[in-house]
C-alpha cells in the first residue's frame, strides 16, 4: 500500500479538529486527480458539535478508486510497489469529510485514509471528535 495524500487530524483546541496534509501536492486536487465524477455520492451525513456548541455536519463519501494512491500517482509521489488500497465489499471506498461536507461538488478532498466499510469510516469520524457524531437515517436530513 503506499503512503498517500493522507490527512491527518491534528488537535486544535479541546472540541475542536483540524486537518493538515500530510503530502501536499503542487498542482491543484482538480489537475491531480483528472477526471472525477461530477457528483460524489455522499452515502451517510451527521452532526457534532464543534466547540461544545456550534452543530457541525461531517459526511461520508463513497468513492470507486483510492483518492490517496491517485493523487499521488498524479503528482509522481508513488514508491516503488506502492499499490492501491483494495477497494471494500461494495466496490468502493468510504472517506470523511469534516472540511468539504455535504458538497456534492468535485473535486473534494477528504478528510480520512479510505475505508473498505461504511461503519468503520464513521468509527473514525466518531473517534475525531469529542462528544462523537449524531448520524442521521437519510441524507440531508
Amino acid at each position: 500500500m503506499h503512503r498517500g495524500a493522507q490527512l491527518c487530524a491534528q488537535p486544535d483546541l479541546r472540541g475542536h479538529v483540524s486537518f493538515k496534509p500530510t503530502n501536499a501536492g503542487r498542482r491543484p486536487v482538480s489537475t491531480a486527480l483528472g477526471a472525477m465524477p461530477d457528483n460524489i455520492a455522499i452515502v451517510k451525513v451527521g452532526t457534532w458539535l464543534y466547540g461544545g456548541t456550534a452543530e457541525t455536519p461531517v459526511d461520508i463519501v463513497s468513492l470507486e478508486f483510492d483518492w490517496g494512491y491517485e493523487f499521488d500517482k498524479a503528482e509522481g509521489q508513488l514508491d516503488s510497489g506502492d499499490a492501491p488500497t483494495p477497494l471494500g465489499p461494495d466496490g468502493c471506498l468510504y472517506y470523511v469529510r469534516f472540511q468539504h461536507a455535504l458538497s456534492p461538488a468535485t473535486p473534494t478532498w477528504p478528510d480520512s485514509t479510505g475505508f473498505n466499510t461504511l461503519e468503520e469510516a464513521m468509527r473514525f469520524a466518531e473517534s475525531k471528535v469529542d462528544g462523537g457524531v449524531r448520524w442521521h437515517d437519510k441524507v440531508g436530513a
